[in-house]
């Protein structure tokens, strides 16, 4: 398709662990965006990789996007080195297919719950380096943001491996709380009365106005990172009942045949 305007260099991973670069106009929709993708398939010349535009589903970050979806409008896609994940969609799936011994819909169901945690994860170290600055009270504008991982390959994730994240979440927002308070006290003696008197600071908290800058864009910015982190944290499947103890998602299991 023909670029106009913002233009997106992507990356494709598919369940063969094959990486496609793709560029794309911010204009395209997602049905576009599948034809490069099976453009660049054919391309490779291995008919068994091949993965015809109408059998496609891509996943970013633990989510499905719809075919009438437009590139630039996808939440927290960035226009260069963001990974997006394809897989076969379940109607084109024929009953028994594998990749290396697995079943396709059980790859795919594994992709889901994979792309969910590599979301998250990132969104965690995204929030936590939020908060190591606003602990510092340094310019945010030099912060450096955290791209998601797009080889790390989690497997069928386990409870203790969801454990784990549980744990890190947890700590970050305890480690929130605290800057939070910090800023509620700030707040509190009205920092906007510094606005011309730059170099002054306030009378009990001690910051400058240029720190009061600091303190409210990090702790703001680490909730914009955490909230999103509890929606996608609030959509995993926590299995106790029943084998395989694995973690699933409420959208991965709406695939699951059992």
């Amino acid at each position: 398709m023909e670029s106009t305007g913002e233009t997106f260099n992507l990356t494709v991973k598919t369940l063969g662990n094959i990486s496609l670069p793709i560029k794309i106009s911010g204009d395209a929709t997602i049905w576009d965006f599948k034809l490069e993708i099976q453009r660049a398939l054919e391309g490779l010349g291995n008919d068994e990789e091949i993965l015809a535009q109408g059998n496609q589903r891509i996943i970013f970050r633990g989510r499905l996007l719809n075919n009438e979806m437009i590139i630039k409008n996808v939440a927290n896609l960035q226009q260069n080195g963001d990974v997006m994940h394809v897989v076969r969609s379940g109607g084109a799936m024929v009953a028994g297919e594998n990749i290396n011994g697995q079943n396709l819909e059980e790859l795919a169901r594994e992709e889901l719950v994979n792309a969910k945690i590599r979301s998250l994860r990132c969104l965690l170290r995204n929030g936590e380096e939020c908060i190591k600055f606003a602990q510092q009270d340094r310019n945010s504008e030099n912060r450096e943001r955290f791209p998601e991982e797009g080889n790390l390959n989690v497997g069928m994730a386990s409870i203790k491996d969801f454990g784990e994240i549980a744990e890190q979440f947890g700590g970050a927002l305890v480690k929130w709380s605290t800057q939070l308070s910090r800023m509620s006290n700030m707040l509190s003696e009205d920092p906007a009365i510094l606005i011309n008197q730059r170099n002054a600071m306030l009378p009990t908290s001690r910051y400058t106005y240029e720190e009061c800058e600091h303190i409210i864009k990090n702790n703001m910015d680490v909730g914009r990172y955490l909230s999103t982190a509890s929606q996608q944290f609030s959509e995993f499947f926590i299995p106790l009942d029943h084998p395989p103890r694995r973690v699933s998602t409420l959208a991965a299991r709406r695939t699951d045949p059992n």
